[in-house]
C-alpha cells in the first residue's frame, strides 16, 4: 500500500516538474513572448494628414479644413456622452460596450473631460466643392488612384502624418477603462507637390463656368506656358464618386485635356501659314455665302455672303469661304508643319502618368480635306490646352510655349526642389506674323456684337461654333469656343473656353471669357486687394 502511494506521489512530482519546465520554456520562447505582447496591446492608427498639394504661391489645395476624430473606449459611465457627441445609435454603442475594444469615430466636439475619450483634430483631405478636383484626383483606401494623387503617390504618402494610440488589454482581451493609452505622433511634415496653378484664378474660373453643363476652361501664362487654371465641367465631388462614375455626362473626364472639334479657332493657324508663305493680308476675296469645290458646296454662316473681304476682315467676320479660298492656296506640308508647331497633334506629360491627349491633325490632305481643314472642320480635333498654346504663340513673338503644371516639390526637410526644366517652346512662326495675328484678334473682340470684351480690361481672341457631326433630335450638336488673351497691349494670360452642345461661341463662351478676364484684372489691381473680389458678370 505504502509503496503504491509513494509511486503515485513520484509520478505526480515528475508530472509537475515536466509541466514547470514546459511553462518555463514557453515563457522564454521569443515567439510566445511576442505573441503575448501583441495580445496585451491594442493600437489604433489615425491619419492626421497626407502630403500637401500646393498652388504656385504655396497655398494648400487640399488639407484646408479640419474635423474631430476621437479614440473612444465605451464604458457604462460615458455611454450617454458618446451618444451625444457621435452619430452612433444606442444599439451600436451597446455593441461597442460589450466588445470592450476602443475604436475611432468622428465626433461633434473638440474636447471631452472623459479619460476614455481622446479627441484629435485631423484634416479633411477634400472639400465638398473641392477646387481643381480633376487635377488632384482622389484616393481609394488611402492610395492615389487618379490625378496628381496617383502621379505623386509615393511623395504624398511620405508626407503623411499619423497618430498611434496604444491601449493595454486585460486577460479577456478588453481594454482597461481608466488606463491612459500611449499616444505617439509621427514627425509633422510639409512634404508635397507644388503646382503652377493659381488657386484664386482657378476659383474665378470654376465660378464663372458653374453653369456650363459640359465643357472646360484653361488659363495659361502666355509667356511661360504655365497653367494657372484647369477646369472641367461638370464638376464632381469625391464624396459621391459612385454617382459621378455612373452619370451620363461623364464628370470624371477632364475635358480640358480632351480633344474636341475646334471649328473657326483654327483659322488663326491658317492665316499664320498664309502670312508665312508670303500671301499679303490685303488679299481680297468676295464671299457670296458659299464656296463650291467640284460638286461640293460649303456654306458660310452668313448665307447672304459678306461681300469683298481682306484677311483681317475675314477673321473678324469668321468667313468660311474666304478661308477655304485662302487654304487652297497654301502648301499643304507647310500648313501642317505650322499647325503642329502650334501644338496640334501633340500630347504633353504634365506630371508622371498625367498627359493631355494628342487630338487629331491629318497628315495627308486631298483638296476637299484641305478645304474643310481651312475653316477648322473635317478630321481635326484639339484640346483646350492646345488652343491656349496656339493663341499664346500669337502674343509671344511666334513662340508656342510648352504647357506645364508642376513647379516642383517640397521635401520632408522643407527644402524646395524645382521640377525638371521644360523647353521654352517652339518658334512656330516669325515674330512679325505673330504680331499681325495679334492685331487681327484684337479687332475680333472689338467688333460690333462681340461679347468677349470686358469693361475692366482689354482683350483679343477668336470665337468658334464647331460642328461635331453628332446629331440629337435631328439637330447637329456644336461646340461653342472662345480663345483669347488679356490684356490686349501686353498680354499675360490666354484663356480657352469651350461649351459643348452649345449655341454659338459668341453667345455661350465669349461672356464667360469676359467675366474671367475682368475678374483677373480685379485680382491684379492693387487697390482691390488680392482677396477682395466676387464673381459676377463684368462684361
Amino acid at each position: 500500500m505504502w509503496k503504491r502511494l509513494v509511486g503515485i506521489f513520484c509520478v505526480i512530482c515528475a508530472a509537475f516538474t515536466i509541466l514547470y519546465l514546459r511553462i518555463g520554456s514557453i515563457a522564454t520562447d521569443s515567439f510566445y513572448v511576442q505573441a503575448g505582447q501583441r495580445q496585451s496591446d491594442y493600437t489604433l492608427e489615425l491619419t492626421i494628414n497626407r502630403g500637401f498639394i500646393y498652388d504656385h504661391e504655396l497655398r494648400p489645395l487640399v488639407n484646408q479644413t479640419q474635423k474631430h476624430i476621437a479614440a473612444i473606449l465605451v464604458t457604462q459611465e460615458n455611454a450617454e456622452e458618446v451618444a451625444e457627441i457621435t452619430d452612433l445609435t444606442k444599439q451600436e454603442i451597446q455593441e461597442r460596450l460589450q466588445d470592450g475594444k476602443p475604436f475611432l469615430q468622428e465626433v461633434h466636439t473638440a474636447e471631452s473631460e472623459d479619460d476614455n475619450i481622446i479627441i484629435f483634430s485631423v484634416y479633411n483631405r477634400y472639400e465638398e466643392d473641392q477646387t481643381a478636383a480633376h487635377l488632384i484626383g482622389y484616393l481609394s483606401d488611402g492610395t492615389g488612384v487618379s490625378g496628381l494623387e496617383k502621379s505623386y503617390q509615393e511623395l504624398l504618402e511620405k508626407g503623411k502624418r499619423t497618430a498611434k494610440i496604444t491601449y493595454t488589454l486585460d486577460a479577456m482581451g478588453r481594454a482597461i477603462p481608466g488606463t491612459k493609452p500611449q499616444v505617439r505622433y509621427e514627425q509633422e511634415s510639409t512634404e508635397g507637390v507644388v503646382l503652377t496653378i493659381d488657386s484664386r484664378i482657378q476659383k474665378i474660373c470654376e465660378r464663372a463656368g458653374k453653369e456650363i453643363e459640359k465643357g472646360a476652361i484653361v488659363v495659361m501664362d502666355c509667356k511661360t506656358g504655365k497653367l494657372r487654371a484647369v477646369c472641367s465641367f461638370p464638376a464632381y465631388s469625391t464624396y459621391s464618386l459612385s454617382q459621378a462614375m455612373n452619370s451620363e455626362d461623364a464628370p470624371m473626364i477632364n475635358r480640358a485635356f480632351t480633344p474636341l472639334s475646334v471649328g473657326s479657332t483654327f483659322k488663326i493657324a491658317v492665316a499664320a501659314a498664309a502670312i508665312e508663305q508670303g500671301i499679303p493680308t490685303s488679299l481680297e476675296y468676295e464671299c457670296t455665302g458659299a464656296f463650291q469645290l467640284g460638286e461640293t458646296v460649303m456654306h458660310c454662316h452668313n448665307r447672304e455672303g459678306h461681300g469683298v473681304l481682306t484677311m483681317e476682315e475675314a477673321m473678324v467676320h469668321s468667313c468660311n469661304p474666304y478661308f477655304i479660298n485662302l487654304g487652297l492656296q497654301l502648301e499643304k506640308d507647310s500648313l501642317l508643319r505650322i499647325a503642329k508647331d502650334l501644338s496640334f497633334g501633340k500630347s504633353y506629360e504634365l506630371a508622371p502618368g498625367l498627359k493631355t491627349q494628342t487630338g487629331i491633325l491629318p497628315d495627308d490632305l486631298t483638296d476637299g480635306q484641305l478645304a474643310n481643314l481651312s475653316f477648322g472642320q473635317g478630321d481635326l480635333l484639339g484640346t483646350p490646352v492646345q488652343l491656349a498654346q496656339m493663341v499664346s504663340a500669337m502674343v509671344n513673338g511666334g513662340i508656342t510655349p510648352t504647357p506645364s503644371l508642376v513647379e516642383g516639390t517640397v521635401t520632408e526637410q522643407g527644402a524646395w526642389k524645382t521640377a525638371n526644366d521644360t523647353p521654352i517652346g517652339i518658334q512656330a512662326v516669325k515674330q512679325t506674323t505673330a504680331y499681325r495675328l495679334q492685331s487681327f484678334l484684337i479687332s475680333c473682340v472689338e467688333a460690333e456684337g462681340q461679347n468677349a470684351q470686358s469693361s475692366l480690361t482689354t482683350a483679343g481672341g477668336k470665337t468658334a461654333t464647331a460642328q461635331t457631326g453628332v446629331y440629337e433630335n435631328g439637330d447637329e450638336l456644336v461646340n461653342g469656343w472662345f480663345v483669347g488673351f488679356t490684356p490686349a497691349a501686353d498680354p499675360e494670360y490666354v484663356v480657352s473656353v469651350v461649351v459643348e452642345d452649345a449655341d454659338s461661341g459668341n453667345i455661350t463662351a465669349s461672356p464667360i471669357f469676359s467675366e474671367i478676364a475682368g475678374k483677373i484684372a480685379l485680382l491684379h489691381n492693387a487697390d482691390a486687394g488680392a482677396d477682395d473680389f466676387s464673381v459676377g458678370n463684368s462684361g
